[in-house]
């Protein structure tokens, strides 16, 4: 139980002013009832596992990457090559530092800022970033923006090269505290690009046709998808792979509110802009386990040899690269 002395509204305030502090600079909070319009439709196994139905709000955050150098999958010479001339694998923009272990990370740290103490217990405060919970409903509900056409949250501040965390609270936050205000009315955010009007920017963005102009992602057309399942990629994505070892950058750069340019670094986990890749054919599993293991590639399901299949897909393609 919250005390008594110490109001919702004051306890919100050091949870912002803590996310300022670690440079989340775009967040906005879901007073109780908001969280559970947003919510509805969670199945019950993954909002218990969460603390939903303790919950009395939630914070819900855009933690923006690092966008310098050029998009994975742009037709780039000096992309793909690093110091020595060698061509690299591109890595997407979200990919080359572990951004979203510093967004968790942020935000546990965040969960024990002095003055939060008398909210509740530390295990009252649940963490959900890249998880089972529905964070792109939660971003729009919270007010950080729409979904757009190809299906990325348009945060309002520098657009959709961010990673969404959710931070699960015991006291009922003020909604007016957070740097985005609550949507009044819960969007539909099954209709991707209801607020994009004309624009099709990443629809013709995209090598493969996998952004529809009405809004939404042909799954068995888009190369991440591809790059992040072990299953035969279909001639028509492997002739279009265009470099790529994880991440495509190209629907995301191409949108008109994405500010590219952002400098920022996150404290582990750097990759850098690419890989080699004669070095990760001729690695060993245990090897490349190893390589990777706190990095954005080193979860337990991007398995050694989808990395390794990747790679042959981005050596294979750049025979039919024209780089400017």
């Amino acid at each position: 139980m919250n005390d008594p002395e110490i109001p919702d509204r004051a306890l919100t305030r050091i949870l912002s002013d803590s996310l300022r502090a670690l440079g989340v600079l775009s967040f906005g909070f879901l007073d109780g009832p908001r969280l559970a319009r947003a919510s509805r439709g969670i199945p019950a196994r993954i909002a218990a596992s969460y603390g939903l139905a303790q919950a009395r709000g939630a914070a819900v955050t855009a933690l923006h990457y690092d966008t310098t150098g050029s998009p994975a999958g742009a037709m780039d010479a000096e992309y793909f090559r690093d110091r020595e001339g060698r061509r690299l694998a591109s890595l997407g923009w979200f990919a080359r530092d572990h951004w979203y272990r510093e967004l968790a990370e942020i935000l546990d740290s965040v969960s024990r800022a002095p003055g939060l103490g008398p909210a509740g217990p530390r295990a009252a405060f649940r963490i959900a970033v890249n998880s089972r919970l529905p964070e792109k409903t939660l971003a729009v509900a919270a007010g950080l923006g729409p979904v757009g056409k190809n299906t990325l949250i348009l945060e309002r501040r520098a657009g959709p090269g961010c990673v969404l965390g959710v931070l699960v609270l015991p006291f009922e936050p003020d909604p007016a505290e957070g740097t985005c205000p609550p949507a009044t009315d819960l969007p539909d955010t099954d209709s991707p690009g209801s607020d994009c009007g004309t624009c099709d920017e990443c629809v013709r963005a995209c090598p493969t046709g996998a952004v529809l102009p009405g809004g939404g992602i042909v799954r068995a057309l888009c190369i991440q998808h591809w790059a992040s399942v072990e299953e035969p990629v279909p001639k028509e994505v492997a002739g279009r792979w265009r470099g790529n070892l994880y991440g495509c950058d190209l629907c995301l750069a191409a949108c008109p509110r994405f500010k590219p340019g952002l400098e920022r670094r996150a404290a582990a986990g750097r990759l850098g802009r690419g890989l080699e890749p004669a070095v990760l054919l001729e690695a060993g599993d245990d090897e490349l386990r190893a390589r990777f293991r706190g990095t954005a590639l080193g979860l337990s399901w991007i398995r050694p040899s989808l990395l390794k299949r990747n790679a042959l897909l981005a050596a294979a393609s750049w025979a039919s690269i024209r780089f400017d």
